[in-house]
């Protein structure tokens, strides 16, 4: 499994940030130096540097929200991450009991048989599902049983956006080395 360093990825994250902030200075900075620039000069030259003055305002600012939303972006991953494995040290630790069997295995045995059943009536595709107990009366157990399948319900959920995470940074790694 892949090893993370957290205490790196915060780095990354908070000089994505300051990055951010202090290109957001500098393109202030640079607005307002190139609005009161250009005193004598001619009038063409004048106004193409105001308009430069605002661009560098307009990237400045652009570069600022990419920049903090990816050092935003980094932090909330490793807070999935964080969870994720939390809940699995959970799990692995045995705080919350795996229940022996789930309704959807119940469901899916019981789908499994009745399409393996004879096709000639309906009926007998019924009477060859399989026989089970009567549900039992609500009990703490199930309540465990719910908040476990919660669990791994959560776990199977973080652990997919963590996939899908990875794999959209191997593409953005590959187009940019196309380009």
């Amino acid at each position: 499994m892949l090893e993370t360093r957290p205490d790196l990825l915060r780095k990354v994250a908070l000089a994505s940030k300051v990055l951010g902030v202090i290109l957001l200075v500098i393109g202030v900075i640079g607005f307002f130096a190139g609005l009161t620039a250009g005193g004598n000069m001619p009038a063409i030259v004048t106004s193409l540097v105001k308009m430069a003055a605002f661009l560098i305002l307009l990237t400045g600012i652009f570069f600022f929200i990419i920049l903090y939303a990816i050092g935003d972006m980094v932090l909330v991953l490793l807070g999935i991450s964080e969870s994720a494995r939390s809940l699995q040290e959970q799990l692995a630790k045995g705080a919350v009991a795996r229940p022996t069997s789930t309704p959807s295995a119940t469901t899916s045995q019981s789908s499994r048989t009745a399409s393996t059943g004879s096709s000639s009536s309906t009926s007998s595709t019924v009477s060859a599902a399989p026989s089970s107990p009567p549900p039992a009366p609500p009990s703490s157990t199930d309540s465990e049983t719910a908040s476990v399948e919660d669990a791994e319900e959560v776990m199977r959920r973080a652990t997919e956006q963590a996939r899908r995470a990875a794999e959209i940074a191997r593409r953005s790694r590959q187009q940019g080395s196309k380009s």
